[in-house]
């Protein structure tokens, strides 16, 4: 690994050891669920898991197939307002500790 590359991997570290001990994570966390809910994104998606589950049968489908079915268009779905709400909150947190990482002494190899 270069030394760019573990930089890089310890200023992730850091960035995310920061989003944990901020209480931000947590934050983004519910600021997602309750944007999810507002949109009426989880609604669909609990209905597109309950048609899955009528189509195959309940006896006839794991939680992993459910998943398989479900899941990419969930992801698609997630409304534009949404991501754009997160990345811009997510930017800011960013922006405010990427420099302070970024000016702590880094360890010798």
């Amino acid at each position: 690994m270069s030394a760019s590359n573990v930089g890089s991997e310890q200023l992730k570290a850091g960035l995310e050891q920061r989003l944990v001990e901020s209480g931000e994570k947590e934050r983004l966390q519910d600021l997602i669920r309750a944007k999810l809910v507002e949109s009426g994104w989880k609604d669909q998606v609990k209905a597109q898991c309950r048609e899955v589950i009528k189509e195959k049968g309940i006896a006839n489908i794991t939680v992993e197939e459910l998943l398989q079915a479900v899941v990419p268009s969930a992801r698609e779905n997630v409304p534009d307002e949404v991501k754009a709400k997160v990345l811009s909150r997510l930017k800011g947190f960013l922006l405010t500790n990427l420099q302070d990482l970024e000016q702590q002494p880094t360890p010798p190899l």
